[in-house]
């Protein structure tokens, strides 16, 4: 079985870096670890990277290897950024390279719009120019050619992206375009 093996594969390479754990989701003693991570739901085996803290940081439903697990494992932003996912609020993830001003002053914007906000909210930042974040980079769809990007989420949703130096005032109609089930250009 191709996830068997992909599994081992990457408890060996990886196990200096990570633990190793195995859960049949229809056995009665793993019934609660296969609630929380909704493995219970998953037609076939999957392969679930988690942080320390049991935050789930991706899912594979076909065995990525060895290599991109590590990418998984490799990035230092992923665990806030899924434990703010989670989280249901707003999400701002400034992306682009920190020694530019348009990261840093996209950055504070952000960081102005929360504290000015009603909506509790949560401000990252991401390296554009850090290969370990290769793996989050793909998963907000930014290249790090894109230059400085302000990726918004809203309840894990995206709400859009502000390409550029970002204002309160773009970040504040892109949030309030944002209502019910449907979020901006992207939701």
């Amino acid at each position: 079985e191709p996830m068997a093996r992909g599994f081992e594969a990457a408890r060996e390479g990886l196990q200096a870096q990570a633990r190793f754990l195995a859960v049949e989701a229809d056995a009665p003693e793993e019934a609660a670890a296969a609630r929380r991570y909704q493995i219970d739901q998953v037609e076939g085996p999957a392969i679930l990277v988690l942080a320390p803290d049991g935050t789930l940081l991706a899912g594979f439903m076909e065995a990525p290897g060895v290599a991109g697990i590590a990418r998984v494992l490799a990035s230092r932003v992923l665990p806030d950024f899924q434990r703010a996912r989670a989280g249901g609020g707003l999400l701002f993830v400034a992306v682009g390279d920190p020694k530019t001003d348009p990261f840093r002053s996209t950055l504070a914007q952000a960081n102005a719009y929360v504290t000015g906000a009603k909506d509790q909210g949560t401000v990252l930042q991401v390296d554009s120019t850090d290969p370990a974040e290769t793996y989050l980079l793909e998963r907000l769809g930014v290249k790090p050619a894109d230059g400085t990007v302000l990726c918004v989420l809203k309840a894990g949703r995206s709400v859009g992206k502000i390409p550029g130096t970002a204002s309160t005032e773009q970040i504040g109609k892109l949030v309030a375009g944002c209502e019910g089930d449907s979020c901006g250009p992207e939701g």
